[in-house]
């Protein structure tokens, strides 16, 4: 019963998600009143929208996909951001429960830090589709968590394990000794291969809004998850993109936002990491 109260919940702050991403201004601040204040409106006809037709889900499906005054058509975004929310309310929690010993209640730090981190990327990612872009601010917000997380676990009874999502893995590549040298020896390696891949594409194929948000990713998965997470994302957008051309929606020269494929390399390793590595070093025993 509780994860469907979270994932009901998600719903609503992945609805609002929307509302931040759809009125942001890259000319001005993330959270404004611009962006925070005042009603929903259809886009085209400015119709506002009454409270039924802001029920997340239910009023996408029985609208038909459409706005009930003007007929313009809703984006596909919405429902996938209202469920997305959903996920990391109902979901994020149970992962930190599995992994944490004694099991956090869900409003102890180190649950609600992980659910905020997955909500920021998902913001982010909207954002970096619509505007080709990544706020500071946003980027500024996970480094600050990435930090509060790294303290937020009980270290002396979970030691390093417990920071990573690959399990006892992560001893093969990890500092054993200390959770801060792994965290801040992710952030190197973050940002000197997206500084390096800047450098070799002269800004053509990453830019510098992706190597800040690096350094947040690497201060908040560590080493060796962080390269995880930036594999996984470029395997992720590999496959997208070939999609794209083979549909002929892209060339092989169209920009694709990156930090989707980035929010959905952390979920991987967030919720499969474990799995994906036993199955590797399955195949490697025989």
């Amino acid at each position: 019963m509780e994860l469907i109260i979270r994932f009901i919940f998600g719903l609503a702050i992945g609805s609002f998600l929307n509302v931040l991403a759809t009125r942001y201004d890259p000319d001005k601040f993330l959270l404004t009143k611009q962006t925070m204040g005042g009603r929903s409106h259809c886009p085209r006809c400015k119709h506002i929208l009454s409270a039924w037709e802001l029920i997340p889900i239910f009023s996408f499906l029985v609208q038909r996909r459409k706005c009930a005054h003007c007929g313009e058509k809703i984006s596909w975004l919405y429902p996938l951001g209202e469920i997305s929310g959903g996920l990391i309310l109902a979901f994020v929690p149970e992962i930190i429960f599995s992994i944490s010993y004694p099991t956090p209640p869900f409003f102890s730090p180190v649950v609600l830090i992980w659910v905020v981190i997955f909500l920021i990327l998902q913001l982010l990612s909207f954002i970096d589709y619509r505007f080709q872009l990544i706020p500071d601010e946003g980027t500024f917000l996970l480094v600050v968590l990435g930090a509060l997380s790294t303290f937020a676990y009980p270290l002396k009874i979970l030691g390093i394990k417990a920071s990573s999502f690959l399990g006892h893995y992560a001893y093969l590549f990890g500092f054993q000794d200390s959770l801060v040298v792994n965290r801040l020896f992710g952030v190197v390696v973050a940002v000197l291969f997206f500084g390096l891949l800047i450098l070799a594409t002269k800004g053509k194929g990453m830019g510098m809004g992706d190597m800040k948000l690096s350094l947040g990713l690497g201060l908040i998965f560590g080493w060796p998850d962080v390269a995880l997470v930036v594999g996984f994302a470029f395997v992720i957008g590999a496959i997208f993109g070939l999609g794209l051309m083979l549909f002929k929606k892209k060339t092989a020269k169209g920009a694709v936002p990156f930090v989707p494929f980035l929010a959905v390399g952390s979920a991987t390793l967030f919720f499969f990491g474990l799995p994906i590595a036993n199955w590797y070093f399955g195949l490697l025993s025989f």
